[in-house]
């Protein structure tokens, strides 16, 4: 120890060594091992005499140097510094032990998974537990924002993660409540924003949501509001509305008076979000639900069967999360759904969505190929919208989702409001 101690000494004595053992550092912490090279460029003179004495090398006449650690480790074997390695020397010059990149990195990733490991530990046995072991294993789902808020601040993740196993073992639909989002996390947190989506604990969140319904993660507000109803809690109930007419609903004190002074009156009635929070039971005296795209129509269905006990229901376009619980509560009740739409890329969407998610409780309600012909219109479809009919899945929807991509051009469902009326009137015969 003394001759290695002799020997940093001799280094830190002359200052034309300090760029030199700066760059063998990087190196050594780089390989993990003596080897490889490091340049030196722009040598000064004390630097070409101070190098060159040590390796016995002429570099006066060089602007920069090349020199390996092993040229350096052999210099100091024929040298009264025989026997001192030079990693030894790295870890005295610098007054620290220099630990390779890979072990740093390893013994980082050590330290990461055992911090997660005590979280999936302290959750053992639950969804949450069975959701970060996932996310841990397979580096997906809210990985990416876990680990970015790890490397920021660890007592910071640990809040927001456990935030989030928390609020998952306890979702309101495990109850059978429901809660709106900021009462949620009161609840769970004591912060009514803490699972705000803009916030990182929001987008974990969300995230656990997804794997705790085997869904995607929601790109749009609606999707966002319809999977935070999956778990029982309640976003925006109020611009979240359904067209309907000819329903009865119940609560758990039992029929809904609200409802049932439409359904006595026989008119129609606008149902928000917020109107079905209470409700468990909607149902139909036939049993029988006509199911619309487009208000127009709704309206126009209105006029021409007044009089006529019937169940209708408009979901006013793209299905907003309050037609899909509407709906989803109809069908429960055991209800089939008569879906029309119009003939166009997202309309052929909405149909698509409505079959593949209520199977044979969804009867597709004229669309056939020659339904397509008698709607068409002089609206053009661009090649962006065409494509969307990709994703067309429906087997009875195949054939005029084809047509469609061949003519190019919308179909609307007001063009087959006759037809339409009709078949309400003689009890759905247009649907396949």
């Amino acid at each position: 120890m003394l001759l290695q101690t002799e020997c940093v000494q001799y280094f830190k004595g002359n200052k034309a060594f300090c760029r030199l053992f700066v760059k063998l550092k990087e190196k050594f912490s780089s390989l993990g091992h003596v080897g490889g090279n490091v340049i030196l460029n722009s040598l000064t003179l004390e630097e070409k005499e101070a190098i060159g004495g040590l390796l016995r090398k002429d570099f006066s006449k060089q602007k920069s140097a090349s020199v390996s650690m092993l040229s350096i480790q052999n210099a100091l074997d024929h040298s009264k510094f025989r026997g001192v390695l030079l990693p030894d020397i790295l870890n005295e010059y610098f007054e620290q032990a220099i630990v390779p990149n890979k072990d740093i990195k390893q013994r980082y990733l050590h330290n990461r998974t055992a911090y997660f490991e005590r979280i999936i530990e302290k959750y053992k046995g639950t969804s949450a537990s069975e959701w970060l072991a996932a996310v841990m294993k397979s580096k997906s789902n809210a990985f990416p924002i876990i680990m970015a808020l790890y490397e920021r601040n660890s007592v910071s993740v640990l809040q927001a993660v456990e935030n989030v196993c928390h609020a998952i073992n306890h979702l309101p639909s495990m109850r059978g409540s429901k809660r709106r989002l900021p009462v949620f996390a009161t609840e769970m947190t004591k912060d009514p924003h803490a699972f705000d989506v803009v916030s990182p604990c929001g987008k974990i969140f969300l995230h656990a949501l997804t794997f705790a319904f085997k869904v995607e993660f929601p790109n749009s507000a609606e999707k966002r509001a319809t999977l935070y109803y999956m778990g029982g809690i309640l976003l925006d109930e109020v611009s979240s509305f359904v067209l309907c007419k000819g329903l009865q609903a119940y609560t758990n004190n039992g029929v809904h008076l609200g409802w049932e002074g439409f359904y006595h009156a026989n008119e129609a009635m606008i149902v928000t979000l917020a109107n079905m929070g209470a409700v468990t039971r909607v149902a139909s005296a036939q049993q029988k639900i006509f199911v619309v795209e487009n208000p127009a129509v709704f309206a126009a269905i209105l006029d021409k069967t007044e009089g006529h006990a019937i169940s209708l229901v408009c979901t006013n376009g793209q299905l907003k999360i309050a037609a899909l619980v509407l709906l989803d509560l109809l069908v429960q009740g055991g209800s089939v759904l008569y879906y029309s739409g119009d003939f166009d890329p997202e309309g052929l969407q909405i149909a698509n969505k409505l079959a593949n998610r209520y199977r044979e409780k969804c009867k597709l309600w004229r669309f056939s190929k020659e339904d397509y012909l008698s709607a068409i219109s002089e609206r053009p479809l661009d090649d962006k919208r065409i494509k969307k009919l990709e994703t067309i899945s429906h087997v009875e929807l195949l054939e005029v989702s084809q047509e469609i991509t061949k003519l190019k051009f919308a179909g609307y469902q007001e063009a087959l409001m006759n037809e339409l009326i009709m078949d309400i009137l003689h009890n759905g015969e247009g649907a396949y």
